[in-house]
C-alpha cells in the first residue's frame, strides 16, 4: 500500500529573539577566537534576518 501525506501543518512559535542578542550569545561562549567571532559576525550580521523564533 502506497503512503499518502494526509497534511501538512506549520506553527510559529510566541517566543522572538533579535538575531543581534543571539548574536551576541554565541560571541559570548568560552572559546571564541578572533576567527570564530568573526565568522559569527559575518554569518549574523550578512544574514538579513531581523529576529528569530524559539520553541
Amino acid at each position: 500500500m502506497p503512503a499518502h501525506i494526509l497534511g501538512i501543518g506549520t506553527a510559529v512559535p510566541t517566543t522572538v529573539l533579535p538575531q543581534s542578542v543571539v548574536r551576541d550569545l554565541f560571541l559570548a561562549q568560552p572559546g571564541v577566537d578572533r576567527l570564530t567571532a568573526r565568522l559569527i559576525g559575518a554569518a549574523f550580521d550578512q544574514s538579513a534576518i531581523d529576529t528569530g523564533t524559539r520553541c
